[in-house]
């Protein structure tokens, strides 16, 4: 009877979780039965049924019903708690603790009471109990209690600090305390003139005056004073909480674990400077943080490394540093790399570089990190470092014109000659792993001896001694292949540009992927697709996701980036090269060819251009439906997946593009995979809206042109297309929340400027003019960064955020401030990137007739 009443309660929570409210009510009235008919007089079962009932209730919407009975099922645990004699009863504790957890969740939720109260009334009560319960018995079940109730704890402790933050950050608190300044300036010019006549000669008017300046000084004083006092305890207190539920989590894999750990550095970032506490708060708290959940936060956080103001003397800096530290101790094969990019950011040429605080700092740790060095670590930190400054090297190589003519192996050492030895990767005590093919993250930080290859990547062996040039590109980037110690090869695309912004745009598309693989369908498309097809369900939520590939910067001006192999770009497969035919060429022998589109649309005014775009797509239809016949046309199943995982691609990165604001999605700057059939971006160097900064501005949110389309098949958006986008789409605006707090702490980084200028934007569309349109690769343009106050990249920040947020909350331009659904914003938008007034005014490079 134990075992069949466990199994039904099991059965009720996974069906409530899935949406089956029915089954969920079934299994629970089952249970009920079993209960009441065995003549056991504990009452602890039956309250656990009351409990989930609320839950049900709750799901349904009906949520005062439900925080009132579980009020009253807290009310019968006080009873029993207060009506035995044993010292602890654990599992009476345990409800206890959940049922605080769920008023408290449930009053945040719908906001039934302050969460002030609801911090002191159940979450910190529902943490004691928790600590109790670990204290007993130390078991894994309760170290995941005391994680969530920390967890609830630290955000709700956040939300608060967010308000008080919000409001001292607002332009009413600015124009206040500004105010503030004058009374206190008016005040003492009232006491000099008070002094001057002495006070029996002030007048009535005079006095009632001057006695309302200092009252008003006076309160607003005590409001300042308040929101700072407020300000402290409860950043305090989110950070502290958040690391406890981290720790005590372990290797769960079950919550946004990365999304908490942005809000928690977001809140030590946002207050270091007013609250000095904070930073020996977080020294403190480093001791038990893993360090393996800072790392997809090393960008941001390796940012702001400086030694301006001298380290030893700068305790925020010494907290940093720490952390960076761990970080490079724990996982070198991930934050190695990081380092050494800012130190070979010291160009010898420019003395000014050599000062660079980034660089001195890096350098810094890392000899700290070389004198608490065993022996294979140094080795290690050898080996990354001399790779790093090779790569770095080959970059900056300048080829002969004859080489950019010859393209093809090309070797290494006419270029390198002083680098390439024969023996220079084999050297290596302990080798570096493949730069672009990272370990898997361990927790526990266990790599090995770093003699043996960690699981997920092979060691570097060697290099092959040829490279090749891309076709096109002022830096004309080379390609190099890379030989694993298991024999396995890996091509690289080495260049001379700043891809620290599509290091950081791969960053947000792991962690959205992150955020669509955990998150279960809503139950409004849940229910939707059940309709529709059953079979579609577990589909459908598993191809919700991003392609992505790794890119690791080597300085400012130099990277790496993973080859995406099985690929070709939509341009280099529609429109062909000067030795391969395109499927527009194959497949409609009498249409126009692309160079005539090209060439009717660049020459045409604007008052015609709408007409010649309309007499371009005449002459010219679309093709993409056949790469997937000739791919996977020999298996029908193969087909229909291709074509499918196409569509969904194409759906998710055609919201968060939009999302992001990223811009220049020609067909050279999107690459179809021959194996999957999905869509993969690539060379972000426009995003957050910069391309409404261009010449000819963007005017469609995405690229939804008649190819892209035509590889839909006959649905085209509508079906599975319109439906993943509209389920991406909830999925952003339901985690609104944590994605906002990463972006903002991504926009906020000292090393970019996020909102390029104008004349950077025209630049970089002046420079693809010059672009081969039958090349398959995009002319790289230098998109370095240049130096801005900080208030200018404040403002710049928080206006990207708020743009974006505003996305999220389905407002668009052009639609008089009206909030839209996500089923009325999917549509708006398809209907912006498929209208032909938009697409016939875009710049002509952008080809918006494929």
């Amino acid at each position: 009877e134990t075992l069949l009443s466990s199994y039904l309660q099991s059965s009720s929570v996974l069906a409530r979780e899935l949406g089956s409210f029915d089954f969920a009510e079934g299994c629970l009235q089952r249970q009920e039965k079993l209960v009441t008919s065995s003549n056991d007089a504990n009452l602890l079962p039956l309250l656990k049924i009351r409990l989930e009932e609320t839950k049900l209730m709750e799901c349904r919407g009906h949520y005062k019903v439900a925080i009132h009975g579980t009020k009253l099922i807290g009310a019968e645990i006080e009873n029993i708690l207060s009506s035995v004699n044993d010292n602890y009863q654990h599992d009476v504790h345990e409800l206890k603790a959940e049922i605080l957890l769920a008023c408290g969740a449930w009053s945040l939720k719908y906001k039934i009471e302050s969460a002030k109260y609801v911090q002191e009334s159940y979450l910190m009560p529902a943490a004691e109990v928790c600590h109790r319960l670990w204290e007993e018995r130390k078991s894994y079940a309760d170290a995941q209690r005391v994680s969530a109730s920390c967890l609830a704890l630290a955000l709700n402790a956040t939300s608060l600090f967010e308000t008080v933050h919000s409001r001292m950050r607002s332009k009413e608190w600015g124009a206040k305390m500004s105010f503030l300044e004058d009374q206190k300036t008016l005040s003492r010019e009232l006491e000099i003139e008070l002094k001057k006549i002495g006070k029996k000669n002030e007048s009535n008017i005079d006095r009632v005056h001057r006695i309302k300046v200092i009252r008003t000084i006076s309160q607003l004083e005590e409001e300042k004073q308040s929101q700072e006092e407020e300000l402290g305890p409860y950043a305090e207190l989110a950070l502290q909480s958040f690391a406890e539920a981290l720790a005590m989590a372990g290797n769960s894999s079950g919550e946004n674990w990365t999304g908490h750990v942005f809000q928690m550095v977001s809140i030590w970032f946002a207050t270091f400077e007013i609250l000095p506490s904070i930073n020996r708060t977080m020294l403190e708290l480093l001791q038990s943080l893993p360090s393996y959940r800072f790392v997809p936060l090393a960008q941001q956080l390796f940012a702001r490394l400086n030694s301006k103001r001298g380290e030893e003397f700068d305790q925020f800096q010494v907290t940093l540093q720490e952390l960076v530290k761990k970080m490079c101790r724990d996982h070198p094969y991930h934050c190695l790399p990081m380092v050494f990019s800012f130190i070979n950011g010291r160009d010898k040429e420019q003395e000014t570089n050599s000062r660079d605080p980034k660089a001195q700092a890096s350098q810094r740790i890392m000899s700290s990190l070389r004198e608490d060095a065993n022996k294979n670590q140094l080795d290690l930190y050898h080996s990354y470092e001399s790779v790093t400054q090779w790569y770095h090297e080959l970059a900056k190589a300048k080829i002969t014109e004859e080489q950019k003519r010859q393209r093809k192996n090309i070797r290494i050492s006419s270029v390198l000659k002083a680098k390439q030895r024969s023996n220079f990767f084999n050297s290596f005590n302990c080798p570096p792993c493949i730069l672009t093919q990272p370990p898997t993250l361990r927790e526990n930080h266990d790599y090995g001896n770093f003699m043996i290859e960690p699981p997920g990547t092979e060691f570097l062996k060697t290099v092959l001694p040829y490279f090749d040039v891309t076709p096109t590109g002022i830096t004309h980037p080379k390609i190099v292949i890379c030989v694993g110690s298991k024999g396995a090869e890996f091509k690289q695309l080495v260049k001379l540009d700043d891809i620290r912004q599509d290091s950081v745009m791969q960053q947000v598309f792991t962690y959205t992927n992150e955020l669509m693989r955990s998150r279960k369908l809503s139950s409004k498309f849940r229910g939707k697709l059940l309709k529709e097809n059953r079979r579609l369900l577990p589909s459908f939520r598993k191809h919700l996701k991003l392609a992505t590939y790794n890119v690791v910067p080597l300085s400012p001006k130099t990277g790496v980036l993973q080859w995406v192999e099985n690929s070709q770009s939509l341009n280099e497969y529609l429109v062909g090269s000067r030795t391969v035919l395109g499927a527009h060429s194959r497949y409609c022998e009498g249409g126009w060819k692309h160079s005539k589109c090209s060439d009717e649309m660049k020459k045409s005014t604007p008052n015609e251009k709408r007409k010649v775009f309309d007499l371009v797509c005449e002459n010219l239809s679309p093709v993409l439906r056949y790469f997937f016949v000739e791919i996977f046309g020999h298996d029908l199943q193969a087909w229909h997946t291709a074509r499918m995982a196409y569509t969904r691609s194409c759906a998710v990165s055609s919201i968060v593009g939009h999302i992001l604001g990223i811009g220049d999605r020609h067909n050279n700057n999107i690459l179809i995979h021959k194996q999957t059939g999905e869509l993969v971006h690539i060379d972000f160097g426009i995003v957050f809206e910069q391309g409404r900064l261009l010449t000819i501005p963007e005017t469609v949110p995405f690229r939804l042109t008649r190819d892209i389309v035509d590889g839909m098949g006959p649905l085209g958006t509508e079906g599975t297309f319109a439906s993943a986008a509209e389920e991406t789409l909830q999925i952003l605006r339901e985690n609104s929340s944590a994605l906002l707090t990463i972006l903002s702490a991504i926009v906020n980084d000292p090393l970019y400027e996020w909102k390029e200028s104008a004349a950077k934007a025209r630049a970089r569309q002046e420079a693809d003019q010059d672009e081969d349109e039958n090349s398959g690769e995009k002319r790289a343009v230098s998109n370095h960064t240049t130096t801005v106050n900080d208030i200018g990249q404040n403002l710049a920040a928080e206006h990207t955020i708020a743009r974006i947020k505003e996305k999220l909350e389905g407002y668009e331009e052009g639609t008089s401030s009206e909030q839209h659904s996500v089923e009325g914003q999917i549509q708006l938008l398809i209907n912006c990137a498929r209208d032909p007034d938009n697409l016939s005014v875009i710049y002509h490079g952008w080809a918006p007739w494929l």
